[in-house]
């Protein structure tokens, strides 16, 4: 007689992968840069990506990538640079990854980021020197403050220095 089985067969000893899904960072109105950590435990080779889409249907993902071997037994982080986006559009993202232990697909938590509107003004300008108020300071000061342009482009300034807007202009 003759013995079958199908199914999974389970590794013993072996771990699967661990992942985390972390904020993503540099969002501007068709872009991101994903972020998350995938732990192998010791597994070699380990593969991940990033799934992303305006819902948790996802629907997109990133090419397939390895973690290089020298992260095999310690955390690992990497990230993924997506475009093509729309503008002032809320995204789902996810890291995923799976190894050659059992073959199963982890998946990370699901977090969202949205794209920032187009012509979207600049940033209020904070941290001034010298603070408006300020008394005793230098004639020769170097006026500066914070401000950024969510597009990136360039800003320039009027800075006027009396009580009113008519007052001498810099």
């Amino acid at each position: 007689s003759y013995h079958y089985y199908a199914g999974r067969i389970q590794v013993v000893g072996c771990q699967n992968p661990t992942v985390i899904t972390q904020s993503a960072s540099d969002i501007t109105t068709s872009s991101a840069v994903l972020h998350g950590v995938v732990s192998s435990h010791g597994v070699s080779p380990t593969a991940y990506y990033f799934e992303y889409g305006t819902s948790t249907s996802y629907g997109e993902q990133t090419a397939y990538q390895l973690v290089p071997s020298f992260f095999v037994n310690t955390d690992y982080y990497p990230d993924a640079d997506i475009s093509g986006l729309s503008a002032y559009q809320t995204y789902h993202y996810r890291i995923v990854a799976t190894n050659n232990c059992n073959q199963e697909i982890v998946y990370g938590n699901d977090m969202t980021f949205t794209t920032i509107p187009q012509d979207s003004p600049p940033t209020s300008p904070c941290d001034p020197y010298p603070y408006n108020g300020d008394t005793g300071v230098s004639l020769y000061c170097n006026f500066s403050w914070n401000c950024t342009d969510p597009q990136g482009g360039s800003l320039t300034y009027d800075l006027y220095l009396g009580t009113t807007e008519n007052q001498m202009t810099l």
